[in-house]
């Protein structure tokens, strides 16, 4: 003889049908260009009571780019990029990244 299931089971294959696999995060994203070649992105996640967010900042003149990247964790992330132009090819001449993490 066997008795009724845990009450927990009650509804199980539906509520993994309808949630199981699936993000409930709610996602928030604004690009905007300026007319000088600035590009700036502005993110934002909510996941549960906790929100992310996170600015990046894109500029480009001639053989140079810059990444400039800030989130809510306090880390800010800097990248150069410098161009030799060459007739055949586009080669990196210079890469650096800076990189600050705020340690609590």
């Amino acid at each position: 003889m066997v008795g009724p299931g845990l009450y927990t089971e009650i509804g199980k294959k539906t509520r993994d049908l309808l949630y199981k696999d699936y993000q409930t995060d709610h996602k928030f994203t604004l690009t905007t260009y300026t007319s000088n070649g600035v590009a700036v992105t502005a993110s934002s996640t909510k996941k549960a009571d906790l929100i992310l967010g996170e600015i990046q900042s894109q500029i480009k003149n001639k053989n140079m780019t810059i990444d400039v990247k800030a989130n809510s964790e306090s880390n800010v992330n800097l990248s150069l990029y410098m161009y030799i132009l060459n007739p055949w090819k586009l080669h990196p001449l210079l890469k650096m990244d800076l990189q600050h993490v705020h340690l609590l």
